[in-house]
């Protein structure tokens, strides 16, 4: 309706508009109902009536859901990132919560497995350190504001092989980027490719069943003729493939993955998996509606849970009931892939309480409205280091002194006091043995409730206890050399913290903040427990 007629000011619909309706009461008067990306709205008239932007409402999205997600990650942890059509980024956390992290047209995602707050969203990289890295572009939507043309951003390996409109596949090489000959390819989209990590010259290629995506064939202008047969192809160099569809249904598909040696296919229908050794024998995942699929992708350090982005139906997962052999877990970029083994020895560098002072440790912040600083109350004593309020869009540290590092498992013991936004505001700690120059998160906290290491990097939301500390730990393994530093960093998040806004407090466990570490013997360091008789320092 045009913006200029009375009430100009005033709650409208969402733009985009895909679909409208008129519907006729039977007594001279229609309502008119529109879908576009946002919702559903409707406004009724009666004969004598006319429709203005004021009478909308607010829509009429009762029990629907934010459903269309394009690109997917996950994180080691659980935590799934994917991509909203016009709604903005979607982050979904282990516990099933789900929250909106960004607005507009999120579309792909990406991320570093080993570490939740770290993710590629849309055409942005996003960092959550609180510098200037937070968002940081890198690519461009070719399309002007089409969004069949954004490309999905390459991660990691996938750098070496890019589709790219109609059948062609672009190959980089050492001196630069190639047009792959793709010989045995039909002449249609290709919606994904997967390269075997086991040998990358080993690809698959899925391909849609229209020479754009989303214009079917003999549309208007379509001078594609022959679309030819098959919905995946394997090639070893890219230059020549073969069609290994098999028994799957003839409709367009949309991701290919690979589980080891098995083959993983998402389609217009759903997802499609090949024997555990491979073929072209394929059946379906049961469980998933019939639904197309968007993107599919595993957890990074769990070949046996696979995650499947729907057109419609919102992120599914799926649990395999065997392992495969082939597929092994490499830990997600860089965490043991086994949990630590129990802390021993004495304390060498701590005894931290902050009754007196601060003992050699270190703030930083972002906001000059706040930071660490030393308060009552304290844990077991007078006295913590707090950030009570926090500010949005703000990063916190607090940064131990150098300590002895004979390498090995390092756990660190702390009380923790936190209130902050779930889901949005994090408490980490990490470590540095280069004077600070690079920090890794540890990625391991006790979890007192099961008595078990917990494969987590964080912390947020508000403790069971709170207002009362809780007793934590947390655990990793450093390299020998050079000084360690410990350090507790907060992040707030982009706007969306809702007051009251109160914060965070860290103070002495059971004794005063103390640090243990149990060196991991070279012949045996890729399960982190020691032989028999290996000596144990502690820091």
């Amino acid at each position: 309706m045009p913006t200029n007629r009375p009430p100009t000011v005033s709650t409208t619909t969402h733009p985009d508009q895909q679909d409208g309706i008129w519907i006729p009461d039977g007594t001279g008067g229609v309502t008119l109902a529109v879908g576009n990306d946002g919702s559903f709205y409707r406004q009724h008239q009666a004969a004598a009536g006319e429709f203005d932007n004021g009478g909308w409402g607010n829509g009429n999205d009762t029990g629907m859901n934010t459903l269309l997600p394009y690109g997917i990650a996950a994180a080691n942890d659980g935590t799934v990132w994917a991509g909203l059509h016009d709604n903005g980024h979607l982050k979904i956390a282990p516990d099933g919560k789900e929250y909106e992290t960004y607005g507009g047209d999120g579309t792909w995602a990406g991320g570093r497995p080993e570490e939740q707050r770290h993710r590629l969203r849309g055409l942005r990289l996003q960092r959550d350190e609180g510098d200037n890295r937070r968002r940081q572009v890198v690519g461009g939507d070719r399309s002007e504001g089409d969004q069949r043309a954004v490309r999905e951003p390459v991660w990691g390996r996938r750098d070496d092989l890019r589709p790219r409109h109609g059948r062609s596949v672009r190959q980089r090489q050492s001196d630069g980027w190639h047009i792959a000959t793709a010989a045995g390819l039909p002449n249609r989209y290709i919606t994904s490719i997967a390269i075997d990590p086991a040998n990358k010259q080993t690809i698959y290629v899925t391909v849609g069943g229209y020479s754009r995506r989303w214009v079917p064939p003999g549309t208007l202008q379509d001078t594609n003729q022959n679309v030819g047969v098959g919905h995946i192809f394997r090639s070893t160099g890219g230059e020549t493939f073969t069609d290994v569809s098999g028994n799957l249904p003839d409709v367009p598909a949309t991701w290919a993955t690979l589980r080891g040696t098995q083959v993983i296919v998402g389609m217009d229908t759903g997802v499609y998996a090949s024997a555990p050794t491979g073929g072209t024998t394929y059946a379906v995942l049961n469980g998933l509606p019939v639904v197309p699929i968007s993107s599919l992708t595993l957890k990074p350090n769990d070949c046996n849970t696979l995650f499947a982005a729907t057109y419609g139906r919102s992120v599914w997962k799926y649990q395999f009931a065997s392992s495969i052999a082939s597929c092994v877990s490499g830990g997600g970029g860089g965490t043991p892939a086994t949990p630590p083994p129990g802390a021993t020895g004495t304390s060498l560098a701590g005894l931290y309480g902050w009754e007196l002072g601060d003992e050699g440790w270190t703030t930083s912040s972002t906001s000059a409205a706040t930071g660490w600083k030393r308060a009552s109350p304290g844990a077991t004593s007078s006295t913590s280091f707090q950030v009570f309020p926090y500010t949005d869009e703000s990063t916190y540290t607090l940064t131990s002194p150098g300590i002895a590092n004979p390498g090995g498992w390092v756990y660190v013991n702390f009380q923790r006091k936190q209130d902050t936004e779930p889901g949005f505001d994090y408490l980490n700690l990490e470590w540095s043995t280069d004077g600070g120059a690079n920090w890794n998160a540890a990625p391991w906290i006790w979890d007192g409730g099961t008595q078990t290491w917990r494969n987590d990097l964080a912390f947020t939301g508000q403790n069971a206890s709170f207002p009362a500390f809780v007793p934590e730990k947390a655990a990793f393994q450093a390299p020998a050399g050079g000084s360690l530093q410990i350090r507790f960093g907060l992040d707030g998040r982009d706007g969306k913290a809702a007051p009251p806004l109160r914060g965070i407090a860290s103070d002495a466990a059971a004794r005063p903040l103390s640090f243990y570490a149990r060196p991991v013997p070279p012949t045996d360091m890729s399960t982190g427990v020691p032989v028999p008789g290996a000596r144990q320092t502690s820091l």
